[in-house]
């Protein structure tokens, strides 16, 4: 089945509550989104596991099982494979939980979107706010591969104002950097323990059993992006920076 993509992410094309996934390439974010009746965007390099996804879902086979037919991909989703996958009660607990939002996000395909682009590309090809987002995410970012600067400054380019970025990880030190990047605009953060919440990405239910960090920066005064831009003008933000410390 094809599923709907964007080149770029425009205002005209969104006029509901809108949520853009950043890196939400196992797609339970936007699933979620989705089932609330939002218009939805996953802004993902790799949104080929998106489609073998969301194909496995339309066809009824259980999730990631495309993951045993590639070891490229087995290892490049360890997490998965090996955290989840080879515990039964942890994939059996996945696959409810990716099946139960799919019988309400599937009526909403239509407002679903696809941007097959990094966050990296992203920010180099935008360069002007375009405030299209009530709420952006960024579950689960990695030491070793995830932007985390360049994630909250494309999410100040396309939060409305009062429209907030919410980042949640397993690792407290990549909380303490986006509490330090918010400043005044971090409205909250620490560690949130599991309870009845709803697990927010496929790694949230690998690594967030019992909770996870949790960082909320609000668009106040629709004045994160001044504040971005100010930070990227200073002095110590272009040292660390061209000693390639800022990703």
């Amino acid at each position: 089945m094809e599923f709907p993509t964007l080149v770029k992410i425009e205002p005209e094309h969104f006029h509901n509550f809108t949520q853009i996934n950043l890196g939400d390439g196992t797609l339970l974010a936007s699933l979620r989104s989705l089932s609330q009746g939002r218009s939805t965007v996953i802004l993902d390099n790799n949104t080929e596991i998106t489609v073998k996804l969301l194909n496995e879902l339309l066809t009824g086979t259980p999730v990631f099982s495309f993951l045993a037919d590639s070891k490229k991909l087995y290892y490049q989703y360890a997490s998965i494979s090996e955290k989840i996958l080879k515990d039964a009660n942890l994939a059996a607990q996945m696959r409810k939980i990716y099946l139960e939002l799919w019988k309400e996000a599937k009526r909403n395909l239509n407002l679903l979107f696809i941007v097959n682009s990094s966050i990296e590309e992203a920010t180099k090809e935008i360069r002007e706010p375009r405030p299209v987002a009530d709420l952006v995410t960024y579950f689960y970012p990695s030491h070793q591969y995830s932007p985390l600067f360049k994630a909250l400054e494309l999410a100040s380019l396309f939060l409305k104002p009062e429209g907030e970025f919410v980042m949640a990880t397993e690792y407290k030190d990549i909380s303490d950097v986006f509490t330090n990047l918010g400043g005044d605009f971090a409205v909250k953060s620490g560690f949130k323990e599991r309870s009845n919440d709803p697990y927010l990405s496929a790694y949230d239910i690998a690594w967030g059993q019992k909770g996870h960090y949790q960082v909320r920066i609000k668009n106040k005064g629709n004045k994160l992006h001044e504040h971005i831009s100010t930070m990227k003008k200073g002095l110590a933000f272009r040292v660390v920076s061209a000693l390639g410390m800022v990703r």
